[in-house]
């Protein structure tokens, strides 16, 4: 995983929900962004358990879409990670959901202020990969 990756897909979600990038308030980019930001969720636990804990990103179990199993997966690592990312965790089901559905889904998925909180929640983790690096 790469940090500027990541990052990306913060930005690009962060886009898709301004004034500027969406000025005409279309819900269909909301779902853009929510897809970004799951994605940049997803790569960022991926990003601890391979590069902080060296797991084997070839394995089947590394690779899932699931943000609850990457972090029971970092919690394996880290006893703490879960109770210090509780946003995270009390919303990785609806962000999860995220990764299929805003692509495949014929309904709109996300709202506004949802994306907004997940995009805070990708940010601080993402603040906090890079001060433990």
């Amino acid at each position: 995983m790469n940090l500027n990756r990541i990052n990306a897909d913060i930005q690009t979600a962060e886009l898709n929900i301004s004034d500027t990038g969406n000025p005409t308030n279309d819900e269909f980019l909301y779902d853009v962004a929510a897809y970004h930001i799951q994605q940049a969720i997803e790569k960022e636990l991926k990003y601890i358990l391979h590069n902080v804990y060296g797991a084997d990103e070839t394995t089947k179990r590394f690779r899932t879409h699931n943000i609850s199993t990457l972090l029971i997966q970092v919690n394996e690592y880290d006893s703490n990670f879960i109770s210090s990312h509780q946003d995270i965790v009390e919303n990785a089901d609806e962000i999860t959901s995220w990764e299929a559905s805003t692509r495949y889904g014929e309904d709109l998925v996300a709202t506004k202020d949802k994306i907004k909180e997940a995009i805070e929640y990708a940010k601080n983790l993402l603040e906090e990969i890079k001060n433990n690096n």
